[in-house]
């Protein structure tokens, strides 16, 4: 899996993966198989996170979201029951 990126301590860094699979998907959600692919969307805020993972969960039932905060611990998990 792509090393955690590094990033300020106010962003978040957001992991897809295949819910049923648990397989780590690339930022356009396809799965991710080489280092190429780029696995983690970074963003400024933790509103911004939420917005982005809910967005990817509505259009996309099967896939589930872990957004990290800057020293990679999880914060929050985010699937189609979330809401």
């Amino acid at each position: 899996m792509e090393k955690f990126p590094s990033i300020n301590k106010n962003q978040f860094a957001v992991l897809l993966a295949d819910r049923n699979t648990g397989h780590v998907l690339d930022i356009d959600s396809k799965l991710k198989i080489n280092d190429s692919q780029r696995a983690y969307v970074i963003f400024d805020s933790l509103q911004e996170a939420i917005l982005y993972t809910r967005e990817k969960v509505i259009s996309n039932r099967e896939i589930e979201c872990a957004i990290f905060d800057s020293l990679n611990n999880l914060f929050l998990r985010v699937d189609k029951n979330s809401f």
